[in-house]
């Protein structure tokens, strides 16, 4: 019986210890404080229909540090306050055209359902120069549209001692 004992507890130990990366990640998410720093910057699609705002912690973001996100979804025709629902989305990252980051991949899928019109990502920005995060629609309450995106630039400097910028891309 002890035999046993020790056996599960060592596989519990084994469990936790690879669990460290993930519940890190959960236990410092922004989102889920109420003293976090937040910025956020807005943007619209490129048919203006819809308003994407990015928010971004920690608000002194480096190179090398997680970056946490947020992005909430909008109608943008008549009343921007009214939350898109059921949209099938995407968020990519990208360094000199070339994709490093895509929401869906990470789950296998060809887009990513935003029940609630937001959704939350994580990225770690670990080289200087300008990244794009583009934010895709292609579905809203289970009916395709024509894909539409909202582009924004990232600049990570050079300088350890700056704070990476994110804004609407021009």
């Amino acid at each position: 019986m002890n035999y046993y004992v020790i056996v599960f507890f060592l596989q519990f130990i084994i469990v936790l210890g690879n669990c460290h990366v993930g519940y890190s990640l959960i236990a410092n998410n922004p989102f889920a404080m109420s003293n976090a720093k937040i910025k956020n910057v807005k943007g619209t699609t490129s048919d203006g229909k819809f308003l994407i705002e990015l928010e971004y912690s920690p608000e002194q973001a480096k190179k090398g540090q997680v970056t946490f996100l947020r992005i909430d979804l909008f109608d943008n025709l008549m009343n921007n306050q009214t939350r898109l629902r059921h949209v099938d989305c995407d968020l990519i990252i990208e360094k000199d055209n070339i994709e490093l980051f895509k929401l869906s991949s990470k789950y296998g899928e060809p887009v990513y359902h935003a029940i609630s019109g937001t959704f939350l990502a994580s990225y770690q920005f670990n080289e200087t120069g300008i990244y794009k995060i583009s934010v895709e629609l292609e579905g809203i309450n289970f009916i395709p549209i024509t894909p539409v995106f909202a582009s924004f630039n990232v600049a990570v400097p050079a300088n350890s001692s700056e704070n990476l910028r994110i804004s609407l891309a021009s």
